[in-house]
């Protein structure tokens, strides 16, 4: 059950960030500005998600 918990975190948590990537991109293609701060927080928060799917997924092998 930890591990389902787990890998559905991960997973929630990779579409939310990708979901701020998109808005990053939009942002990006209207103004033509991209910050550098908010991209590097939306890699590490897919990072983030890969990651503990990993863990749950790892988790769920282990028995």
């Amino acid at each position: 059950m930890v591990a389902g918990l787990l890998i559905a975190a991960g997973i929630l948590l990779m579409i939310g960030e990708l979901l701020r990537l998109y808005v990053l991109l939009y942002d990006w293609h209207t103004q033509g500005v991209l910050a550098t701060g908010p991209l590097v927080g939306v890699l590490l928060g897919i990072a983030a998600g890969a990651l503990t799917s990993y863990a749950g997924w790892r988790v769920g092998m282990a028995g």
